[in-house]
């Protein structure tokens, strides 16, 4: 049994927090990562929880920002998730409908907040988090979201996370996520590097494409703006 579980979506979100464990000891904080986007985070939340049987549950991640006037987080500001919301598209643009069983939303423990508030060097936000399955790749998309659930940040994995610490029992279930970029800087930062050539073009009828089992990550379209998270 370990007092704190942090979890987080993949490798690079959680590495710089490995020293604490060597630091602290196993028996007080334990860290894994659960996967990238809801079903993956969901059932790697469940393993973690199983495995650490935690008293508390902390997710860590980054997050895309909603543009939403002066409640919008600013470019490398921290966001304390007060509630978690799982976003279906379909249904914010008037497509579909979840079934009045289905959960989708899920609060976190506004004394883990402060709590956590309390040790930050600075004052940190809280804020309200949308969890589509998929990264919302246009503005008018986040308009959508945001105006239908009050979010000011997207990520894939919260709601997951503290719905499956939900399930097991653990009331004390907090989010902490960084604001990476917003959707229009970021359109400008990937046209920008491949006007500059920081980025590899498209390949042209002389380039060979990649092979099916490359892992290599393609280049976003320069039209292609982002929140990501």
């Amino acid at each position: 049994m370990t007092a704190t579980l942090v979890l987080s979506a993949w490798e690079p979100e959680i590495a710089p927090l490995r020293a604490l464990v060597t630091r602290m000891g196993r028996d007080k904080l334990a860290l894994a990562t659960v996967g990238v986007g809801a079903v993956d985070a969901a059932v790697g939340a469940a393993q973690a929880i199983a495995l650490a049987r935690p008293k508390r549950v902390v997710f860590v991640g980054t997050a895309g920002v909603y543009r939403r006037g002066r409640m919008t987080p600013p470019i490398g500001s921290a966001v304390i998730a007060d509630r978690v919301c799982l976003v279906s598209t379909a249904v914010v643009r008037g497509d579909g409908y979840l079934p009045p069983p289905m959960v989708t939303e899920a609060v976190t423990s506004p004394i883990l907040a402060a709590a956590l508030g309390a040790v930050a060097p600075h004052p940190v936000p809280s804020g309200t988090v949308a969890c589509p399955v998929a990264i919302t790749r246009t503005a008018t998309l986040a308009r959508l979201i945001a105006e239908a659930t009050g979010a000011t940040l997207e990520n894939l994995e919260a709601f997951a996370v503290i719905r499956a610490a939900t399930m097991a029992g653990i009331e004390a279930t907090a989010a902490v996520l960084g604001v990476s970029h917003a959707e229009v800087e970021r359109m400008l930062d990937v046209g920008t590097s491949l006007a500059s050539g920081a980025l590899s073009p498209p390949p042209t009828a002389n380039t060979p494409p990649p092979t099916t089992n490359s892992t290599a990550t393609p280049s976003p379209s320069p039209t292609t703006p982002f929140t990501t998270c």
